[in-house]
């Protein structure tokens, strides 16, 4: 229950955080339900941290930190891929069904395992193999720091070791020598303790930084690139845009000059043929006036006479 994660706050707070802290299912003030050490209380941890950001907005910085079981939803709760800057996880276990044969066969009970899980399948709809913080960290990129006392017995260190090679992103793993099971706070002692808070969350910090740079970096020379491309672009269409502007200039001025050819030849064949027809008429009208000259030089005559001829 939330009682047991008091130990811890002092040390978060040392480093500048708040903490919430709270019953898992089936523990403390809760109703009664069924507790799947883990695989259901990842699930409800989701909930507590969408609760969260809805609380306090999405600009704060939000870690998990859990113990035991607490280490398991705290892990668990990874392959939803929350918003979460870290997690540091105390003494958890990789798979609990074979953290469960472990303890059946030194019991020499272990016949009993499948039976007990198939009953936990039909009744409360989980199956112990699906408990498994192991199989949640494949391909996490969220740091994780892991603290485990070397001398604990109910969940051995070798879990711890599993988990390291899991995850995909930073990891830190400490043994903690004298601990026993959920002891290494009792062992090392707050200010111990809290060094190992600090000293993972000083070097997460670092490689978020790191991170920051070169993604910035990479975002310059990404823009950079765009805007040479746009440049290099805007050039080529200026230059197509004058190579299609001369090409028109060029279709027209030789339909232009074609059609002042072709009228000029339809001009002289027009003035060919004019000239022609008048020549012709100019030699009718010539005729006809030497004709009429010479009647009225006839009519006069006549006239003279004592004949009267009018003047035609």
């Amino acid at each position: 229950n939330r009682y047991g994660c008091v130990k811890y706050i002092k040390s978060y707070q040392n480093l500048g955080y708040n903490c919430i802290i709270y019953d898992c299912r089936d523990h403390g003030e809760n109703e009664e339900a069924a507790c799947s050490i883990g695989n259901f209380e990842a699930q409800d941890l989701l909930k507590v941290i969408e609760d969260t950001y809805d609380r306090y907005g999405e600009d704060i910085e939000l870690g998990l930190h859990g113990e035991s079981m607490g280490s398991a939803a705290s892990l668990s709760v990874l392959k939803y891929h929350p918003k979460v800057r870290f997690v540091v996880a105390d003494c958890g276990f990789a798979n609990l069904y074979e953290l469960i044969r472990g303890g059946y066969r030194h019991l020499h009970i272990g016949f009993m395992l499948n039976p007990v899980n198939l009953m936990l399948r039909l009744l409360y709809h989980f199956d112990l193999k699906e408990t498994s913080p192991r199989d949640a960290l494949q391909g996490n990129q969220i740091p994780v720091c892991l603290i485990h006392g070397k001398d604990d017995r109910f969940i051995v260190p070798q879990n711890s070791e599993q988990l390291e090679k899991s995850t995909s992103g930073y990891c830190e793993l400490h043994l903690v020598d004298g601990a026993t099971h959920a002891k290494s706070r009792e062992v090392l002692g707050e200010e111990a303790y809290t060094a190992i808070i600090r000293s993972f969350l000083e070097h997460v910090e670092k490689q978020q930084s790191i991170r920051s740079r070169i993604s910035s970096f990479f975002w310059l020379i990404s823009s950079s690139c765009l805007l040479i491309s746009s440049f290099f672009l805007l050039i080529t269409s200026f230059f197509l845009l004058i190579s299609s502007s001369l090409d028109a200039m060029t279709t027209f001025c030789s339909a232009s000059l074609l059609s002042r050819c072709i009228i000029s030849v339809s001009r002289f064949s027009m003035i060919e043929k004019y000239s022609s027809s008048t020549f012709i008429s100019i030699r009718i009208s010539a005729f006809v006036a030497a004709m009429r000259r010479r009647w009225t030089m006839c009519c006069i005559s006549v006239s003279s006479s004592g004949y009267r001829f009018s003047s035609m």
